[in-house]
């Protein structure tokens, strides 16, 4: 039994949702779906975009059309006969961060472990026991939404956000962790800095990290 709703985005788009809870267990049925579009297509299918708790499907309809009369309701019948089986969700990887916390490079650093009513260092032994899943790249090419931090972790976004945050910068928000790959404005509390490049257009994947990859941050000094 499928556990997701399909509706259409555009006229050469469908969105496969599921429960709207951010959960790895969702997050993983959600990686199943697009892992197995990669692998064995529908004739017109273009890309799988993952998210949370949602992929969004495009296609080309115009090439759809040359042998079924509608392209939304051939995609959604392919769409609801997949069956992927849990081992297509299992391709991710485990990439290590190392990060230098606090200084110059994490300047949120002292000011959220006191609003949270811990030490610095029990900050960053949290952040670093944690192996995190990556959930979804956007906001920016390259950026990784992660989860889920430690719940003494926990903070909110800043009232004003920079005009500037470095390259790498190393941030928390909720129950979130995430990494700028370049120079933009943000309001994620800023708690370290990594010199790993994380976005690079001339890689054959130009982003380092992929949604359903787990990631562990290493503190240096």
């Amino acid at each position: 039994m499928n556990t997701f709703t399909i509706k259409p985005l555009s006229d050469h788009s469908l969105l496969l949702q599921w429960e709207d809870v951010a959960d790895i267990a969702v997050h993983q049925q959600v990686m199943a779906y697009h892992n197995a579009l990669k692998k064995n297509h529908f004739p017109g299918f273009i890309e799988s975009v993952p998210a949370y708790t949602s992929l969004a499907v495009y296609y080309n309809p115009i090439i759809i059309r040359q042998n079924h009369t509608s392209a939304i309701g051939f995609v959604t019948e392919q769409l609801q006969r997949m069956c992927p089986s849990g081992v297509e969700s299992q391709s991710s990887k485990l990439i290590t961060i190392p990060v230098h916390y606090g200084g110059n490079d994490g300047p949120d650093l002292n000011e959220v472990a006191v609003r949270n009513s811990i030490s610095t260092e029990e900050l960053i032994r949290l952040h670093t026991e944690t192996e995190y899943h990556v959930f979804m790249i956007g906001f920016m090419p390259g950026f990784p939404y992660l989860g889920f931090t430690h719940e003494k972790l926990f903070t909110k976004r800043k009232t004003t956000p920079r005009l500037k945050v470095p390259p790498g910068s190393v941030a928390l928000a909720g129950n979130q962790t995430g990494i700028y790959p370049s120079e933009v404005p943000g309001g994620w509390q800023i708690i370290g800095r990594t010199t790993i490049l994380l976005f690079d257009a001339d890689r054959d994947q130009p982003c380092l990290l992929q949604p359903g990859d787990r990631v562990k941050f290493v503190a240096i000094k």
